[in-house]
């Protein structure tokens, strides 16, 4: 309380026109005030950005308490480049989707201490689907940049792979947080999804895996690997109750543990979840998130059997992602969600494939323009070879 603080005695501003407490016959110290003075400052700042005339203000701040949520956004503060802050950083995300404020994230590759190209790699590829993702380090640790590594080009090679996915995934990570509004969490540990299944806890309690929103399985590598070979081996949960497909290759994944190898330069192991559809997006030549437009590619992972496969998702139905038309489209008693269903049946050597959109909420009228160029259907039906 006495290092890099206001004075334990100076005091706050409480006459009868104070914003926060009126307590003119008294003074309030420093010492009673100091917990809650990041958040009055997060109030402030907040309100002042309204005012001119951002409607949804980005504000990112580390002091924070319950409540927080509803003015700002959130990082951790100061860690260090270890294998061991990379593992925690997940407990600490899932912990503050609990606090309501589900927008968090911590410093990638470290803020004290230098990193190494390894652990900067692999924080990197999970870094990359924090809600808040940024790399971040202190004045007198070494360059911590993808291309700081000019010997390891791995660092580079992942990063810049694990930069791309998280654009192709960026509105559908987006439209999770606007589906949600404030109902739940996106970010969550693997027993959230899967709650009578005693190894998903024990997964989550070992902070390995993660789910974004019901669809998607993170595996993250969290430990140093192999650094003759550049392969990590690990060690995957696949819950029973669900089965999963590789987001990279479309193979099946049993339930129960699997082994897999995953070289420093890919990006992190992700899974999608049979029965659920997710929209991606082409991002080549993309650099910034407002240049990504209104057609995606939808990744469908059918459940069923050989005669009948479903699958459903949904999707934002707006053709841009401004501040004033997430509030006018998507928030309060509107809602721009689409469910999305597809649905497909065997006949001989032939499939018949059918997808349908309708407005999540009756009566939804706020529809914009957004186009579907292609699907990519994992989990086909096996047709006797």
């Amino acid at each position: 309380m006495d290092h890099k603080t206001l004075s334990l005695d100076a005091y706050h501003y409480a006459k009868q026109d104070a914003v926060f407490i009126n307590t003119p016959e008294e003074i309030i110290y420093e010492l009673d005030w100091h917990n809650i003075n990041g958040f009055t400052e997060t109030v402030a700042t907040n309100n002042a950005l309204k005012a001119m005339g951002h409607k949804l203000p980005f504000i990112i701040t580390r002091s924070s308490i319950f409540g927080s949520g509803a003015y700002a956004q959130h990082w951790t503060g100061d860690n260090g480049a270890t294998w061991e802050f990379l593992a925690s950083s997940l407990n600490e995300i899932f912990n503050f989707q609990l606090f309501g404020i589900p927008f968090t994230g911590v410093d990638i590759c470290g803020f004290a201490l230098n990193t190494t190209p390894e652990l900067c790699a692999r924080w990197m590829q999970v870094g990359l689907l924090y809600p808040f993702s940024r790399n971040h380090n202190a004045n007198d640790t070494i360059s911590q940049e993808p291309y700081a590594f000019p010997t390891y080009p791995y660092v580079l090679e992942s990063s810049r792979a694990s930069i791309k996915l998280r654009y192709r995934l960026l509105k559908y990570y987006y439209h999770l947080f606007v589906k949600q509004n404030s109902t739940g969490t996106v970010f969550k540990p693997l027993f959230f999804e899967f709650p009578n299944d005693n190894e998903a806890y024990q997964t989550s309690t070992q902070s390995s895996e993660f789910m974004l929103g019901d669809s998607i399985l993170v595996t993250p590598v969290l430990k140093s690997g192999n650094s003759q070979l550049n392969i990590t081996t690990l060690n995957v949960y696949i819950p029973a109750s669900a089965n999963f497909i590789d987001f990279y290759t479309g193979k099946v994944i049993n339930s129960g543990y699997n082994s897999i190898d995953v070289p420093f330069s890919s990006t992190v192991p992700m899974f999608l979840r049979e029965g659920k559809i997710i929209h991606l997006q082409n991002v080549n030549g993309i650099k910034r998130s407002r240049e990504l437009n209104n057609r995606f590619r939808l990744a469908i992972a059918f459940a069923g059997n050989d005669q009948y496969m479903y699958a459903s998702g949904t999707i934002l139905s707006i053709s841009n992602y401004s501040d004033d038309n997430i509030i006018a489209n998507c928030m309060g008693t509107n809602s721009c969600v689409l469910n999305i269903t597809a649905q497909a049946t065997s006949v001989g050597n032939f499939m018949t494939f059918s997808l349908n959109f309708v407005g999540a909420v009756k009566n939804a009228t706020k529809f914009d323009s957004i186009f579907v160029d292609g699907v990519d259907i994992y989990g086909a039906f096996d047709f006797n070879g």
